[in-house]
């Protein structure tokens, strides 16, 4: 099984330009019919050379500098009360502008939206690699193994992907309540299914090749000359 994990891992992080790109015209395997004539820089340079990726690009790397340089570019602290329910535009007693308002609490609104985009970076990490990480695990584990346990868990993820993904998000937030580690459950719980179902098709593809049939009759006839005390 290590033999099938090490090539779907390689396999889905060499997809991951395509499902950017939406193309297939920039396949790392499908171009000019192999995957040694296209190297991951170029692909991934085609990929956000597309309006898509490009614009998801430039909206998470501004983000990312709004979050590392937020201490430079907030005008206020954003915990400080100063005059409440401030119009955007509006001036304060000493003259300071309001770009969009402040809150019943007198804080600026800008200044709190600046700072909140290191914990908007922050989840929006862990909720993604989260989300990864059960999806390729549950995808190997059901393409693997097949039987009962891909039945198993190929019917949850068809149930869950039967749901849109913002009701999901709204039902789980609602009932467990407005907190990061429920952010990462909504995330995880809507976006791991679709994963599960590439890393299934990938591993039982994968899991019939000679290759791989190789490996593992190689590793049976080793354990059995192991138990045997005969040499390998």
């Amino acid at each position: 099984m290590i033999s099938v994990v090490v090539v779907v891992l390689t396999q889905v992080a060499s997809d991951l330009p395509v499902h950017l790109a939406e193309s297939p015209d920039v396949h790392p395997y499908r171009a000019h019919g192999g995957g040694s004539e296209m190297s991951t820089k170029h692909v991934w340079l085609k990929a956000l050379a597309r309006p898509t990726p490009a614009i998801g690009a430039l909206l998470v790397g501004g983000w990312l500098i709004i979050a590392l340089l937020s201490h430079a570019l907030a005008p206020y602290d954003p915990f400080h009360s100063m005059v409440p329910l401030m119009t955007p535009g509006a001036h304060g007693p000493d003259g300071s502008v309001f770009w969009l308002g402040t809150d019943s609490l007198g804080r600026d609104v800008l200044s709190r939206l600046i700072y909140g985009a290191r914990t908007v970076v922050v989840v929006a990490t862990v909720a993604t690699l989260t989300a990864y990480a059960v999806g390729i695990s549950t995808g190997l584990l059901a393409g693997y193994f097949r039987g009962r346990v891909d039945i198993a868990l190929s019917f949850f993820a068809n149930v869950i992907l039967s749901f849109p993904v913002l009701v999901l998000y709204i039902v789980i937030i609602v009932a467990l309540g407005a907190s990061a580690a429920n952010v990462v459950l909504a995330v995880t719980f809507g976006s791991a299914p679709a994963i599960f179902r590439i890393v299934r098709a990938i591993t039982i593809d994968l899991r019939s090749r000679d290759f791989i049939a190789s490996r593992y009759h190689a590793g049976r006839k080793h354990l059995a000359n192991s138990a045997r005390g005969d040499p390998a």
